[in-house]
């Protein structure tokens, strides 16, 4: 994996054989504002729309950020249609283990619901990339 941004609460990488984009949260995240939480997101819509990976991985296990209700949207909008900008059909999430963060997460994922994108969460990291590959 090529490491492409790495913030205390983010990292960014590709696996270039296989055109793998994986997002990373770290533990740090909790401590972040919305803004930092969505400078972020951002960068990740960047790198997806400037590589063109053919699959997108967000690993949230670590993530302790809940996601505001006023913010879900945004996040689904800004990750799904950079997404779908590239042709990207399959998003997989590894959920947080934090049981809140894990429930805002699965609320954001359902603002993408009517998007051309296959949008499933994880426990492990080994099992979404499974799914990716297939």
């Amino acid at each position: 994996m090529e490491l492409l941004y790495e913030s205390k609460y983010y990292k960014i990488e590709i696996d270039n054989t296989t055109k793998l984009l994986k997002v990373t949260w770290s533990e740090e995240s909790k401590n972040m504002s919305v803004e930092q939480m969505k400078e972020q997101i951002s960068k990740a819509a960047f790198f997806i729309e400037e590589l063109s990976p053919i699959a997108f991985l967000a690993n949230a296990k670590k993530r302790n950020f809940i996601y505001p209700p006023e913010t879900q949207q945004w996040i689904a909008e800004t990750y799904g249609k950079a997404c779908i900008k590239v042709g990207i059909k399959k998003f997989a999430i590894v959920a947080p283990d934090d049981l809140i963060a894990e429930f805002s997460t699965h609320q954001t994922a359902e603002f993408a619901s009517d998007m051309p994108l296959e949008v499933k969460h994880f426990k492990s990291e080994e099992t979404a990339i499974n799914w990716l590959n297939t």
